[in-house]
This record gives structure tokens, C-alpha cells and sequence, in this order.
């Protein structure tokens, strides 16, 4: 359960593979899925401000703010992936914390 809520963040971009690793903030597509790029792939990656900071990218929990996890954001999202009737595992999941 932990890897479904697991992507990078993007800082300077060294580590972080296009196509290969979870990246995009949005949960029911964490990866590209294709190429080249199509469709909400595209409006997502645009919608990411760019780094300024220069930070190495480093893995963070996507359903907390505080890309920490814990055991109410895991415990909120089993709980949402134990609602969800068929489709992806992971959708628009309504998690907050």
C-alpha cells in the first residue's frame, strides 16, 4: 500500500526518469504513460512550477501535504481504495488530512 502512495519529487531533475518513474502529482497516473507526451499528461507536467531551488529530487508520500507519510494518510487511503468499486486502484482519491 505504501508504493501506490509513493512518486518523486522533481528537484533538479538528475535522478527522476521521464517514462521510467512516478513523478506526475496526480495519482491515478503517477508515470507517463505514453509517448510521446498526450493529453493530461501534458496539461499536468505544465501545470508543475518549475524547481528554483535546485534541490536533488527526493521520494515523497503524494496524500499528505507534508509529503511525509503517516498513519492516518495510509489508513485514509486504504480506506479509499477499499470504497472504490472497480477501475485503476488508485483514482481521484478524496484524501485530506
Amino acid at each position: 500500500m505504501i508504493e501506490d502512495g509513493v512518486r518523486w519529487r522533481v528537484g533538479n531533475g538528475a535522478v527522476v526518469s521521464l517514462y521510467g518513474d512516478r513523478w506526475l502529482p496526480c495519482p491515478n497516473m503517477f508515470k507517463v504513460l505514453s509517448q510521446p507526451l498526450l493529453g493530461v499528461a501534458t496539461t499536468v507536467i505544465l501545470a508543475i512550477p518549475p524547481s528554483v531551488s535546485r534541490l536533488p529530487d527526493s521520494l515523497c508520500w503524494h496524500f499528505d501535504s507534508s509529503g511525509e507519510f503517516s498513519v492516518k494518510s495510509g489508513y485514509l487511503l486504504d480506506m479509499s481504495m477499499e470504497r472504490m468499486v472497480g477501475g485503476s486502484k488508485i483514482g481521484s482519491l478524496p484524501i485530506s488530512t
